[in-house]
């Protein structure tokens, strides 16, 4: 992908690019969404399902994202599952340092 490629967005529908990584912001609107990384193209891409839902380039450029904006039915994860979510990554974390 060339560098003048990366100031439209990928179609309608979607935020305008933003500086940074993304990945917190995304997360709290697509908490569905799998990330795959992509290190030899320098992208991350979130996929809900089958559908592209966000978009985050790294590497030698600046960080920039963008992602799909919210449906209109959206709704926030349940409290339950958010902290279940936060729990294990505390064990993930206290089990990494152990080593």
């Amino acid at each position: 992908m060339r560098d003048d490629e990366l100031t439209e967005r990928p179609s309608r529908g979607w935020t305008p690019w933003k500086e940074g990584n993304g990945e917190a912001d995304i997360d709290k609107v697509w908490w569905a969404a799998r990330c795959p990384h992509f290190p030899k193209l320098n992208v991350s891409v979130w996929f809900d399902g089958s559908d592209m839902v966000g978009l985050a380039h790294w590497g030698y450029r600046r960080e920039k994202w963008c992602m799909r904006l919210t449906p209109k039915d959206w709704q926030p994860l349940p409290d339950v599952y958010r902290l279940e979510r936060e729990r294990g990554s505390r064990k993930r974390s206290i089990a990494g340092g152990q080593k």
